[in-house]
């Protein structure tokens, strides 16, 4: 049963929106990425890579629960479209110091004890 579960969530993939996403400060902005075989049991990740620095997590989204870390305010949350099969980090009122690379990450539930992580591409915006 744990192999056919970790056959089943290897083939999950995830895949973000190419190029950057320029947004003026006092604005609100939606980035989004594309999941394959997204389920109420996926847990779903979103990192802030600022310059230089390594990934920081802002949020976890859990059955379309968001578990928000303590270093960022309100103005973050998350988005989960099952049908359409997109996760979306909503930011309002952007400020520059939201300038940097943000992460989109995905682990099924099935392989909570699979440490690999998934590769994925990132989303920058307000440079």
């Amino acid at each position: 049963v744990g192999f056919s579960c970790l056959i089943l969530c290897l083939q999950n993939t995830v895949k973000q929106q190419k190029g950057d996403t320029t947004v003026e400060e006092g604005n609100d902005v939606k980035l989004s990425c594309s999941l394959k075989k997204i389920s109420d049991t996926s847990y779903l990740y979103c990192y802030r890579q600022a310059s230089r620095n390594a990934p920081v997590y802002i949020l976890r989204s859990i059955s379309g629960t968001d578990y928000m870390s303590s270093d960022f305010p309100n103005r973050f949350s998350s988005i989960v479209n099952k049908t359409s099969e997109d996760f979306e980090l909503s930011i309002v009122t952007v400020l520059i110091r939201d300038s940097a690379v943000y992460h989109c990450a995905m682990r099924p539930h099935c392989c909570r004890a699979v440490a690999a992580p998934y590769k994925n591409s990132n989303w920058l915006f307000y440079r």
